[in-house]
């Protein structure tokens, strides 16, 4: 070359430049991952208090833009970065937010995002904890769909069909236990016995054996006075064994920007009668938010809040971990049932008014 240094020069550019490179691409990768952990961390949150159609809408609206933002963010990852240790988390993000994003008016992106997760679920390649993930979401909206709306424990028999089409693909594992603990602890009476009995029969872990245990303990304090006392917010005492008239327990567990399902028991108004006492027991609620429940109740009421690791709570007493959730009480204090919201008018002809 009649200019070595301009040769040495160029070289030492564009080693200089590829070495930039190498270093900048991991950097990229990370970088862009983090990012895509902010966009799950940092999802749309419901307001709180009382909405209007159009606010339910909009929020709803946001919240499905957020989760295919995340859907299609995932995806350009792990299509840019293929060799990245994250890939397949990344994958999973995809799947997850895909379903999580399917709404009735997008049926192409539906379809597709159940056969993505039907494919990743069935993949043995994957973490087994990660398909079973994605295929009891997948379950859920489908039933859904076939159901026309959300699916709650007033669908019992399609829960206990979603669980046991789980236990058929991944056999007996502690997510399957613990799935059909998590429809026990919302089930009405007749059938958290049915489920949490089986659960004892099982080969499910000692501590998921333990909390089916106190679901049974709390089946048998039917029949029995509840002798407790609460104190409300307003600072007065209630004696739950001392009262005239039959007394409906609603337990709600606090969430900010929850309506901590009040809107359940608004639709249950007409079937409690008008000489009950309606107790309203927020666990972990600092008492100023639970003060703005005021505003909220569908019935008058007290209203108490409780911590929820306080051993010599109410809601200890009757072994609550999921709410909403209702206890009746006959004119003598005595529990006479229990169950979800949607399980008020059954409770009442059972317990008498």
């Amino acid at each position: 070359m009649k200019n070595p240094s301009l040769f040495i020069i160029l070289t030492t550019l564009f080693i200089a430049v590829s070495s930039a490179q190498t270093a900048a691409g991991p950097q990229s990768a990370d970088h862009q991952w983090r990012t895509l952990g902010e966009r799950v961390a940092g999802q749309p949150k419901p307001t709180a208090g009382r909405k209007t159609r159009a606010q339910m809408e909009s929020e709803r609206t946001a919240k499905v833009a957020a989760a295919r933002a995340i859907e299609a963010a995932a995806r350009d990852f792990y299509t840019k970065h293929p060799s990245h240790p994250n890939v397949g988390e990344a994958k999973k993000v995809e799947v997850v937010y895909g379903l999580r994003s399917v709404t009735d008016d997008a049926k192409s992106h539906e379809q597709e995002a159940i056969a993505k997760a039907r494919a990743y679920a069935s993949d043995i390649n994957n973490v087994v904890s990660d398909r079973f993930e994605v295929a009891l979401l997948l379950e859920q909206v489908e039933a859904r769909n076939s159901l026309r709306g959300a699916v709650d424990v007033q669908n019992i028999t399609v829960l206990e069909q979603v669980a046991e089409r789980l236990r058929s693909q991944f056999g007996d594992r502690p997510e399957i236990h613990s799935l059909y603990m998590s429809i026990a602890r919302s089930a009405d009476m007749t059938s958290a016995r049915r489920i949490v009995t089986n659960v004892m029969q099982s080969s499910a872990p000692e501590e998921i054996k333990q909390e089916a245990q106190a679901i049974l303990a709390r089946l048998s304090l039917v029949g029995q006075p509840v002798k407790a006392k609460l104190k409300t917010i307003d600072g007065q005492m209630l004696d739950l064994q001392q009262a005239a008239s039959p007394t409906l327990l609603y337990f709600a567990r606090y969430r900010s920007g929850s309506s901590h399902g009040l809107l359940a028991l608004r639709k249950m108004k007409q079937a409690v009668p008008s000489n009950a006492r309606v107790v309203y027991i927020v666990i972990g609620a600092p008492v100023e938010d639970a003060q703005a429940l005021k505003s909220l109740i569908p019935i008058p009421g007290a209203i108490c809040s409780v911590e929820p690791d306080d051993s010599a709570s109410i809601a200890r007493h009757f072994n609550i971990n999921r709410a909403p959730y209702v206890c009746w009480l006959n004119r003598s204090g005595v529990l006479t049932g229990f169950g979800p919201v949607a399980e008020v008018a059954s409770l009442v002809q059972a317990g008498g008014s």
